[in-house]
């Protein structure tokens, strides 16, 4: 998957960069066509020495949806894991939602078909 990486108040490091290639390896698996992806990581401030000061977001953009997620945490590690795992939660609603309209117009085109066999 292509995506664009963005980093704000940050040094990318060799780490994080393949935790990114990682997390984004393990979602390309919910997507069936090429997209455009986003992920922006960093710190919210430059003041801060402590806390939540790590940020990391992850927008994927779908057919007729975008798909986005936020993540303030200790560590970017963290805060990557935890966009990861909310995008993946919202990538497989997202599938199974487009899986049950293909289901649901299978079951129209059979009560169709079954319905102009029993006509003739």
């Amino acid at each position: 998957m292509k995506y664009k990486l963005l980093t704000t108040n940050f040094n990318m490091t060799p780490e994080v960069s393949r935790e990114i290639d990682e997390t984004m390896n393990k979602l390309e698996k919910f997507i069936d066509r090429p997209i455009q992806a986003w992920v922006e990581v960093g710190k919210t401030t430059e003041h801060h020495q402590k806390g939540e000061i790590y940020r990391a977001e992850i927008q994927i953009s779908l057919p007729g949806n975008s798909v986005r997620s936020t993540a303030v945490r200790e560590t970017i590690f963290e805060a990557i894991n935890e966009a990861e795992d909310d995008i993946e939660r919202r990538l497989k609603k997202y599938k199974g939602k487009k899986m049950d309209r293909i289901r649901k117009g299978a079951r129209f085109l059979k009560r169709l078909i079954n319905r102009r066999r029993h006509e003739k």
